[in-house]
C-alpha cells in the first residue's frame, strides 16, 4: 500500500471522529439551554401597575362674541299718560223720610191724596241709595236734590219730578233713575191704600268733604 494511500484513510477517518464529537457537543449543548418545566403548583404573583388616565384634550375654545351694534338713542323722552287719580270716597247718600205734599187732594177712584188727606202717610219699605257721579266725586263735590214722586196704592213709583238741586248739574240724573225703584207702603184712609203725592231730599256729601 503507497504512502499516499495511507493518508487518505488517516484523513477521513479523523474527519468522522471531528464530526461525531461536533455532533455530541451540539446536541449537549442543546440539551443544557432546553428550559426546565416549573413548579405550577404554587400560583404565581403579579404585580399590576395602574396606569395613568390619558389627558383630555383641551376643548377649543370659542372666539369671544362680538359686540353688537349700538342702537342710535333717541333725543327725547316719550310722555307717559298719567295714571288715572283714586277717587274718593263718599259718604253714604242721605235720604231723609219724605214730606207730604200739602195742598187740596182728589177723593178715592184712582185719584192721589195730599197730606192733609191721609189718615196714615205712605213709608218708605226700600230706598236705595242713587250711585255717587263719578263727575262729582272727581271734584269732590255733595250736594242735594229735592224731588217729588207719585205713590201709588201699590206701593210703586212713577212721575219723579226734580225740584231743586244743588249745585245744578251734578246730581240730577243720578236722582231720576234711581227713585222709580223705590217701594212704599201707601198712605191710607180709612183702612184703604191710596194713591199719594210724596217729597223728600236726597243729600250727596263726600268723605270729610
Amino acid at each position: 500500500m503507497s504512502g499516499g494511500r495511507v493518508l487518505r484513510i488517516l484523513g477521513a477517518a479523523a474527519a468522522s471522529v471531528a464530526i461525531n464529537l461536533l455532533v455530541l457537543g451540539a446536541s449537549d449543548l442543546l440539551s443544557r439551554e432546553r428550559p426546565v418545566p416549573g413548579d405550577i403548583s404554587e400560583p404565581m404573583v403579579v404585580q399590576l401597575v395602574t396606569l395613568p388616565a390619558p389627558e383630555r384634550p383641551e376643548p377649543e375654545r370659542e372666539p369671544p362674541p362680538e359686540d353688537p351694534v349700538q342702537k342710535p338713542r333717541l333725543d327725547f323722552q316719550p310722555q307717559l299718560a298719567a295714571p288715572t287719580p283714586s277717587l274718593p270716597r263718599s259718604r253714604p247718600v242721605e235720604i231723609p223720610a219724605p214730606v207730604l205734599q200739602l195742598g187740596q187732594g182728589l177723593s178715592m177712584g184712582g185719584l192721589v191724596f195730599v197730606g192733609s188727606d191721609l189718615d196714615e202717610p205712605p213709608r218708605a219699605v226700600v230706598r236705595t241709595a242713587p250711585p255717587y257721579p263719578y263727575r262729582a266725586r272727581q271734584r269732590r263735590v255733595s250736594g242735594t236734590v229735592r224731588v217729588k214722586l207719585l205713590v201709588h196704592a201699590d206701593g210703586t213709583i212713577s212721575d219723579v219730578e226734580i225740584l231743586a238741586s244743588e249745585p245744578d248739574g251734578y246730581f240730577e240724573d243720578t236722582v231720576r233713575r234711581t227713585v222709580p225703584s223705590w217701594r212704599f207702603e201707601p198712605g191710607h184712609i180709612a183702612g184703604e191704600p191710596v194713591a199719594s203725592w210724596v217729597v223728600t231730599t236726597v243729600r250727596f256729601d263726600m268723605e270729610g268733604g
